[in-house]
């Protein structure tokens, strides 16, 4: 009997190893190779044509912002505030010679009303708050064993007196019972109620959002919009105790973050924030980059690549107030990068 020849196995050159140098693979191992380089070939195409998508969503958010005058408002507000004349008024005075001292009302008020707006959100008694059930259902449990009691109580009289029990009796005894029930479920809802406003506190405290709603307040008062963020999900060290030995770990926390508004952008037809595709032009740190390796919903491998493709930083997405608006609150032009920020856009 002629028995069945075993595959034969595939020779594949190693490059930069030297002539004389071969790797023998298996039929199976070749073929997960090439499924795997086929599979990594179609992911790619598809990042590539989110990319182009995404980049074709900004290009029209970014010229209906510029087409409607937002980015108008925005710069002559922020001038206002910082006490600076528009560059057309400035022309003006200084061709007839007159004063350029810019009288600093708008910015007055404007701290007047972020004061105000801060003895509300931002005094001694939290923003929000955690309100119990007003009328929290009483555990089943606990109606059960009202029901046996009731019907031991029963059983007990009518052994003792020798006759049935008075049922108005037996009603108002129940009814008395659940009243305390509810009562007791009244108090153990108020109890978690305060006790989870404060695990909310502790979560807000640890994640700025108090700072960042300080922040956003001062937008409230100059700007035509304001936008607070949150929450956003960053990885953060923390340290714990194990067997009573420190043990420094990475851990994934709550952070709220005020956005400012000449990097938000939402599509030209959008009315309504909640059903927006909403556009945030961030520039990050390599700490940046950092904090979100690991998270779910990330690409640890795009990120690596990005950390070292851009170790010098990257200026990209620009807009046309982008460097006015930066000189007028004292920061480096856009066409500057001393930083090594890496400028990045956020899609939603």
């Amino acid at each position: 009997m002629q028995g069945a020849l075993p595959s034969q196995p595939n020779v594949i050159p190693l490059k930069g190893e030297g002539p004389g140098f071969l790797r023998v693979v298996s039929p199976a191992q070749l073929n997960a190779q090439e499924a795997a380089a086929s599979a990594s070939k179609v992911t790619q195409q598809q990042a590539d044509n989110l990319a182009a998508y995404v980049r074709r969503r900004w290009d029209a958010m970014r010229d209906h912002r510029n087409g409607s005058g937002l980015n108008s408002r925005l710069l002559r507000a922020q001038r206002m505030f910082e006490g600076q004349y528009e560059p057309a008024k400035l022309q003006e005075i200084r061709r007839f010679g007159g004063s350029e001292v810019y009288s600093r009302m708008v910015a007055v008020k404007c701290r007047g009303a972020t004061a105000l707006l801060r003895d509300v959100y931002l005094g001694a008694e939290r923003p929000w708050t955690i309100e119990p059930q007003p009328d929290p259902p009483v555990p089943p449990g606990v109606m059960t064993s009202i029901a046996t009691l009731i019907s031991t109580e029963a059983m007990q009289q009518t052994m003792q007196e020798q006759k049935p029990p008075d049922q108005e009796q037996v009603h108002t005894r129940y009814i008395n019972l659940v009243r305390q029930a509810q009562n007791a479920a009244r108090r153990t809802a108020m109890s978690q109620a305060e006790a989870a406003s404060n695990k909310v506190d502790d979560i807000l405290q640890a994640g700025r959002f108090y700072d960042a709603l300080a922040e956003y307040l001062v937008d409230v008062a100059l700007f035509p919009f304001a936008v607070l963020k949150g929450p956003v999900v960053r990885m953060v060290p923390k340290l714990t105790w194990i067997d009573r030995l420190p043990q420094m770990d990475t851990v994934p926390q709550l952070f709220w973050e005020r956005i400012d508004p000449f990097n938000f952008y939402w599509g030209p037809g959008d009315v309504d924030i909640d059903h927006a595709e909403i556009i945030e032009r961030k520039k990050l740190t390599r700490g940046d980059l950092n904090d979100v390796l690991g998270l779910p919903g990330y690409d640890d491998e795009a990120v690596r690549g990005a950390l070292q493709d851009y170790a010098s930083g990257l200026r990209d997405w620009m807009d046309a107030p982008d460097t006015e608006a930066a000189l007028n609150v004292g920061r480096e032009s856009p066409q500057q990068n001393s930083s090594n920020l890496i400028d990045a856009i956020e899609y939603h």
